[in-house]
């Protein structure tokens, strides 16, 4: 600690002794609160998250409820007027035909008897509506088979437990369709007053209503519903086979967390509401499972996402992340260079310590990269996004609330879709998709609106012919396209970037009153996480797809195109399908930082080369010519490089990957100094380099700066 250095007198070494170990310790406590208050921030932002999920999916509960009991009241109204009396036999089948009509949710109903109940000549009586082919379709249940068997649970179950909602199965007596059914006992007064049933009406639901239940509740965008009873058997899914298969969301195979099962599985067995977190058989990131219960029915909805999805990536949160990273950073930086933990045996650092500090900095970049990478995203849009029905349905109320506010027409809401097969980057700004597009129209709303869409911003767009299709009073007309779109790409933070691709939608009826809304029927998953509207072998070279949705834009023309120039039509927001990207770093560090790798070790060779000794000189044939020339080889190769980069990414400004190539040209201009100086005055370059030799700067030095250019364009 007392070794004299011409680069420090004794009084400053005594000073920086006692300083330099205050200032660790106060970088430490800095780092450590900004960590604490990252964590706090993250658990706020989680607990928020979790108690908004719960409340939403109670509501959600709540509504179905509402829903599903106008099925439940229908029967048991129609029940109690057969036990009260107040229908003749002769009106059953008007009065069931009435029921089932009376509620677009009933596919079906039946009003069935005890044996020898109905009266005393006739053993099974069940006549049976069902809608078929625009109608309704009759039937005797006694004509096609005993419905009194236990294995037809929807009556005798019911008979013997009151009124109850069956599980799902299969009918195939008139629809052939996957449904439930709705029980509601019908009584007659037994002796002493007592109540015995003999019969029960039912009102049938296909699996498919309750799905289009399920997709009209608002449960955002982050996750999928889905409908299971008490002990977990899917009522409803997005994946039709688990309810065909009669499967358990308790099923082993999909969860390897047995204590969250457990829990999950208390919460299905008591009909409480709540958040499990679970970890899927094949995935390290948790899912979170969120529970309510039906509770007339006793069924659960469940809204199951995983939680990257609804990670918080504040700014708040990363720039303290990030100053956590400089803080720690440079408490070690201090805590090596002045501990003097590997004596050097010349200078003020060993060549122990410089690995170290190199080693320091490498390793504070490189978290940084990774933060950016989960926290950061290039762009921050205004946008709607669109990812349930309910949020689809909620914009269309709100447009046709503001039409008639402003006394305009209403519009024509056109659901509209998209599915890319193929997409490639032809230039850093252009990119080609290739896919088909679609549109549902109402014959009897829409049959006057022009058909097709444009693609603004789009080029060299070719579309098929159209391919139509007909079902009862829809129409679907789907074109196969293939365009390039002209993208503005945010590459001042290349290669970590995170930006989207946005395909607009408008309607080719440019004079017509229409807005284009997105299908999300036509799609079994809407989790962004899930790709909708990407084809399952898409890919982007280079680039991995994160997320993709529907979103609505603000109208943001600035002409009216010379159309109209009243107020009978609004400006509707614009619908756009857009996939998030991500720059995959290893291609870019491959592609573009090699070379930069290689010329940074050769021009340290040089370094390392350099001395003042003519017998070394003469040994190796190298001096201040020679190091020039070399460093001007290596300068001619770097600036190609850094032309063909600029080339394929055309940028106003400079970009993180352009400060790499700025600090080898500096690189390259201190070997050639220092060459020239340490031959003509050594003196000058231990004043330079604070009495640590070049060589032994060269990496710590070096990366420091790579360090503080990345933590300052990736604080922001």
């Amino acid at each position: 600690m007392t070794t004299k250095n011409p680069a420090w007198s004794q009084r400053s070494r005594q000073l920086i002794n006692w300083i330099w170990p205050a200032a660790v310790i106060l970088l430490f406590v800095i780092a450590a609160f900004n960590i604490v208050e990252y964590g706090d921030l993250r658990a706020q932002s989680y607990a928020a998250i979790r108690e908004q999920e719960a409340t939403d999916v109670i509501a959600e509960a709540q509504q179905f409820q509402q829903i599903i009991a106008r099925a439940e009241e229908a029967a048991e109204n129609l029940a109690q007027s057969i036990s009260d009396g107040r229908i003749s036999r002769d009106s059953y089948k008007q009065a069931l035909s009435d029921l089932v009509q009376s509620d677009d949710l009933h596919y079906g109903g039946a009003i069935a008897f005890t044996p020898y109940a109905y009266e005393p000549q006739t053993q099974l009586y069940a006549p049976y509506f069902a809608r078929k082919n625009g109608g309704l379709e009759f039937m005797q249940i006694e004509d096609s088979y005993d419905y009194t068997l236990p294995e037809h649970t929807w009556f005798g179950e019911a008979i013997h437990s009151g009124n109850r909602w069956s599980d799902p199965y299969f009918d195939d007596s008139l629809g052939d369709i996957l449904m439930t059914t709705y029980s509601a006992v019908i009584y007659q007064n037994g002796p002493g007053d007592a109540k015995e049933p003999i019969g029960v009406v039912t009102i049938d639901i296909g699996v498919d209503d309750i799905g289009r239940i399920v997709q009209t509740l608002d449960y955002g965008s982050k996750g999928y519903a889905e409908v299971v009873t008490s002990d977990g058997t899917y009522l409803f899914s997005p994946e039709k086979e688990r309810v065909l298969e009669k499967a358990s969301i308790l099923s082993s195979g999909r969860w390897n967390d047995a204590e969250g099962v457990q829990r999950l599985r208390e919460r299905l067995r008591e009909g409480s509401s709540g958040v499990v977190e679970l970890y899927a058989a094949d995935d390290t990131s948790p899912t979170w499972v969120t529970i309510a219960p039906i509770e007339s029915t006793g069924w659960r909805i469940v809204d199951t996402f995983e939680q990257a999805e609804i990670a918080p990536r504040t700014v708040p949160m990363r720039q303290k992340f990030m100053f956590a990273i400089a803080m720690v950073v440079m408490g070690l930086v201090v805590l090596l260079i002045f501990g003097n933990f590997f004596k050097p045996a010349d200078g003020i650092i060993s060549w122990t310590t410089a690995g170290l500090l190199t080693f320091v900095f490498a390793a504070g970049i490189n978290v940084i990269w990774e933060v950016t990478s989960q926290y950061d995203s290039s762009r921050h849009r205004q946008l709607t996004e669109i990812s349930s029905q309910r949020e689809a349905l909620a914009v269309q109320h709100k447009v046709s609330a503001l039409s008639r506010q402003h006394t305009s027409r209403e519009p024509l809401f056109i659901p509209t879709g998209v599915y890319i097969e193929s997409l490639k980057f032809t230039s850093p700004n252009d990119i080609l998709l290739i896919g088909s597009v679609w549109q549902k129209f109402d014959l009897e709303k829409h049959s006057d609106v022009i058909r097709g869409v444009l693609f603004p911003g789009a080029e060299t767009v070719r579309m098929s012919e159209p391919s139509v299709s007909r079902s009862g009073n829809t129409e679907v007309v789907r074109w196969k396209f293939q365009g390039s779109l002209r993208l503005a790409l945010d590459y001042r933070r290349f290669p970590l970037i995170l930006d989207s691709v946005s395909l607009g939608l408008l309607p080719r009826d440019t004079l017509g009153n229409v807005m284009l809304v997105p299908d999300l029927g036509a799609y079994p998953y809407l989790t962004p996480k899930s790709l909708p509207g990407m084809g399952p072998d898409a890919f982007l070279a280079g680039w991995a797809l994160e997320r993709s949705f529907f979103e609505l834009r603000k109208w943001r023309q600035r002409t009216t195109y010379g159309l109209s120039d009243g107020f009978e039509i609004e400006n509707f927001p614009e619908l756009y399908w857009t996939v998030e990207i991500e720059k995959v770093f290893i291609h870019a560090f491959i592609s573009f930082l090699t070379p930069l790798i290689l010329a940074f070790i050769m021009v340290f060779i040089l370094l390392l080369l350099s001395t003042r000794d003519r017998e070394k000189l003469a040994f190796m044939r190298t001096g201040v010519g020679f190091d020039i020339g070399v460093s001007a080889s290596i300068f001619f190769v770097v600036v190609l490089s850094h032309i063909s980069l600029r080339q394929k990414i055309v940028s106003e400004e400079i970009f993180y990957l352009e400060y790499f190539y700025l600090l080898m040209y500096a690189n390259m201009l201190w070997v050639c100094f220092h060459s020239i100086l340490n031959v003509k005055n050594p003196e000058v370059v231990s004043r330079l380099t604070l009495g640590v030799t070049a060589k032994k700067a060269y990496f710590p030095v070096s990366f420091a700066i790579m360090f503080a250019f990345t933590w300052i364009t990736f604080l922001a």
